[in-house]
């Protein structure tokens, strides 16, 4: 008995335990893990702190990144299709639209179309009035009950401006001057056509009068001439200015650009981080498969 025993005690000390399998390594790199997490609470914390009003974010020991808010701009409502939109330049009517996510809902709802009235000056009854255009839009104005877009030839029909000499057509200046071709059609002088050496004027030789009419440069034509605006009797014209339209116009939540901005910065090291985490990830997943298979297969 006693050597039975010490050949089981023998066999025990002799008998080898079974180590555990390694773990696999993680799919996603801890860096990346550690990482993901810190950028997240920094996004949300520059748009809290720009919904708060802040001009920019400083982080120790680093200088501050601004938000260049003064080019930001305001988008008051006029309809469902046309708004005021507003900064430090002056109003414009514009038609807006929903944005493109992921900007909408981030940064805001709404963006900005062309500019449909350029300078907006006065609102009279229920059209919106510009008291001198630019010369290259095509309308002048815009009735708010309707939604109307009005060019100069509506108004001067609903009496809102004068006509001087005809309404202005859409796209003609409204300032300046061009210079003229001669007239009768005059060719421009010998001296002045390339490879053609001109001679020279014989002492007391006058130019013939043909010539002569043919370099003569007529007076440039004036510009056409703004219609005033005209207030009917009974009505009073409001002043459109950025006040007025805080007081009276719905204000919609405008996508900045300012907002744009850091937003798309943070969310290009958002997709980096997806690709590096898909590098690492796909390789080590191929890999656990095939030592799955291995492991089954035997």
């Amino acid at each position: 008995m006693c050597g039975s025993a010490a050949r089981g005690a023998q066999q025990t000390m002799t008998t080898p335990t079974p180590t555990p399998p390694s773990a696999p390594p993680p799919l996603v790199s801890p860096m990346l893990r550690a990482l993901l997490p810190m950028v997240l609470m920094m996004w949300v914390g520059t748009n809290v702190a720009y919904r708060m009003g802040a001009s920019g974010v400083r982080l120790r020991g680093s200088s501050t990144t601004s938000f260049d808010r003064e080019f930001d701009r305001e988008l008051y409502r006029i309809d469902d299709t046309f708004g005021f939109e507003v900064n430090d330049v002056g109003i414009r009517v514009v038609r807006y639209s929903p944005g493109w996510p992921p900007f909408n809902p981030i940064c805001g709802i709404w963006t900005a179309g062309a500019w449909l009235l350029p300078h907006p000056s006065r609102l009279i009854g229920d059209v919106i009035v510009e008291d001198e255009p630019y010369g290259w839009e095509d309308y002048r104005g815009l009735d708010v009950s309707t939604g109307t877009l009005l060019t100069e030839a509506d108004l001067i029909e609903r009496g809102l401006v004068a006509s001087v000499g005809g309404p202005r057509a859409a796209g003609a200046p409204t300032g300046g001057t061009d210079a003229a071709a001669p007239a009768g059609g005059g060719k421009p002088d010998a001296a002045r056509r390339p490879g053609v050496v001109a001679k020279p004027p014989s002492a007391g030789a006058q130019p013939p009068a043909s010539a002569a009419a043919g370099r003569a440069r007529p007076s440039t034509p004036a510009a056409a001439p703004v219609a005033p605006i005209v207030v009917p009797a009974g009505v009073v014209p409001v002043e459109l200015t950025r006040r007025y339209l805080a007081e009276n116009y719905g204000r919609l939540a405008y996508i900045n650009e300012s907002c744009m901005t850091f937003n798309g910065a943070y969310i290009i090291v958002l997709m980096l981080f997806g690709l590096a985490a898909a590098a690492t990830a796909i390789p080590r997943s191929v890999r656990r498969r095939r030592a799955a298979r291995a492991a089954s297969a035997q």
